[in-house]
């Protein structure tokens, strides 16, 4: 099993929170080190979240206090939670996340980091269809509806 573990880093106001491991009913999300500021979320490691997790995660951000909150990072099964709980998010911004492609003529799987800022500059697009390095077509699907994976975005 993946232990819970948290990383703190601190510049300036902001406080970088790596995150990793399962989030479940035994995870202790770290204490901020700060007062006030910034605190940005990275998910990119965290490899599970269960219902209890996720009341865990929501709670815990309810009783933040003053912070900005972003979210980073995110890959598809924190993804899914931001969609079918928006309270996962509450308030927080979320700066990128990580979409999954797959390609049916080789099996092998793919997932593409989206930053939110480079999707607006891109005119709100995900490209539904990537190169497969591995058989060397375009047949590279995104798994799920693109319009899904950022629904939360056009708020």
């Amino acid at each position: 099993m993946d232990k819970f573990k948290s990383e703190l880093t601190l510049k300036g106001d902001t406080l970088s929170i790596k995150l990793s491991g399962h989030i479940n009913e035994d995870t202790l999300f770290p204490v901020p080190s700060i007062k006030q500021g910034n605190l940005v979320f990275n998910f990119s490691e965290v490899t599970y979240i269960n219902s209890l997790g996720i009341r865990s995660w929501v709670n815990y951000l309810k009783n933040l206090g003053n912070f900005a909150v972003a979210l980073e990072e995110c890959p598809p099964q924190i993804v899914r939670q931001m969609i079918m709980t928006p309270s996962f998010a509450q308030n927080a911004k979320v700066l990128s996340i990580y979409v999954p492609y797959s390609c049916d003529d080789c099996n092998s799987k793919k997932t593409v980091l989206v930053e939110r800022a480079e999707w607006e500059k891109t005119g709100k697009q995900i490209s539904e269809k990537l190169h497969c390095d591995k058989c060397n077509e375009n047949s590279l699907e995104m798994d799920g509806d693109s319009e899904q994976y950022v629904a939360f975005w056009d708020t």
